[in-house]
């Protein structure tokens, strides 16, 4: 983990390692459909990959919503890169992004085992546990004057 880059992936390149990070995490990890993991949003959703040279370790994807808010989602970690500070990373530059784009909330849906690193990162729980792609889950918020 000596050389941690962040990226907007606004090429097909950066694109196709964002792919990869989501198909290692959740398909082959947690063992959900294609067509789940590569939904239709995929198209015109912003997508954001970290690399480790030129190896893709992280991912998130962004839709804007009205109200100056942004909803942020498929967040992944490779599995051998997870509890070094690379998806805290991720979420910071999302953050950071989104600050320098006059967005006030980042809202998204945290899977229950996620729900303690999104806390750390002053992210708040708004709903009750819900079920998505048969895993549990918890909407969550970070308003981002409190970055």
């Amino acid at each position: 983990m000596q050389n941690l880059t962040f990226y907007i992936a606004y090429n097909d390149e950066l694109k196709a390692k964002c792919d990869e990070v989501k198909q290692k995490v959740f398909m082959e990890e947690q063992d959900l459909a294609k067509e789940i993991v590569f939904d239709d949003i995929e198209k015109w959703a912003v997508h954001f990959v970290v690399l480790d040279e030129e190896l893709p370790v992280a991912t998130a994807r962004m839709l804007v919503n009205e109200n100056d808010s942004v909803k942020v989602g498929r967040v992944a970690v490779i599995k051998e890169y997870r509890g070094q500070g690379v998806g805290k990373l991720l979420m910071h530059r999302i953050a950071s992004y989104c600050q320098k784009n006059a967005t006030k909330k980042i809202k998204l849906s945290s899977q229950a085992t996620a729900k303690p690193f999104y806390e750390k990162l002053g992210y708040i729980q708004t709903s009750e546990e819900y079920c998505e792609a048969g895993i549990p889950h918890y909407m969550m918020e970070l308003q981002l004057s409190e970055v």
